[in-house]
């Protein structure tokens, strides 16, 4: 059995050869990197993740936010709308900052309270609010934004540290097709039965 899928111009197929464990497809037909392969990328994602917004807490963020009332999870919705520049709903914004749903929903309320973002219906669904930054909030993220590039120059004469255009490529290219298994697994069991989910994880 196979469901066919279709994520953006690409199709994944999922079939009843696969066993689905947290995070990766793997399938006894088809070479895809083993469970203990995928772990080991997930941790190393979670410490980019959590290394990076740690560097921003305690070397870019008390530079820009001492003088206000903006928190760290504040300032880095802050950092993500400034660097989307663009009406975003609120779900998106938990996506890309890696907060729940909750987090972002009482940053987005302070933050409104606080004159940094801005909150208006969407034309297209007036179910979903969109927000953006204000014209303080645009110059936090400018100051923010500033700050960070300091901080990599730093690194600039560290050839053993710099990340060459192609290892980012091909870290973006990897790190799409993984987030896209993720989707399609997500799809799969989704809309497949009970007793199919059940046979997925034995």
């Amino acid at each position: 059995m196979t469901l066919k899928l279709a994520l953006g111009s690409v199709d994944h197929e999922v079939s009843m050869d696969y066993r689905i464990y947290p995070s990766v497809v793997y399938s006894t037909k088809t070479h895809i990197a083993p469970a203990a392969d995928v772990y080991t990328m997930v941790g190393l994602i979670n410490q980019i993740t959590n290394g990076y917004n740690g560097l921003l807490s305690a070397h870019v963020l008390p530079h820009v936010t001492h003088n206000t009332k903006i928190r760290n999870r504040e300032a880095l919705v802050i950092r993500y709308l400034f660097a989307t520049d663009d009406e975003v709903a609120a779900h998106k914004i938990a996506k890309g900052t890696g907060f729940d749903a909750a987090t972002v929903s009482r940053s987005i309320s302070r933050l409104i309270r606080l004159g940094m973002v801005e909150k208006k219906m969407s034309l297209r669904d007036k179910r979903t609010s969109l927000i953006k930054l204000s014209a303080a909030g645009r110059k936090i993220g400018s100051s923010l934004a500033e700050t960070s590039s300091k901080i990599y120059e730093c690194l600039k004469d560290n050839t053993e540290l710099n990340i060459t255009i192609d290892e980012y490529e091909q870290f973006l290219k990897t790190s799409k097709k993984f987030l896209g298994r993720i989707e399609a697994i997500d799809q799969a069991c989704s809309v497949l039965d009970k007793e199919f989910c059940k046979s997925c994880i034995q």
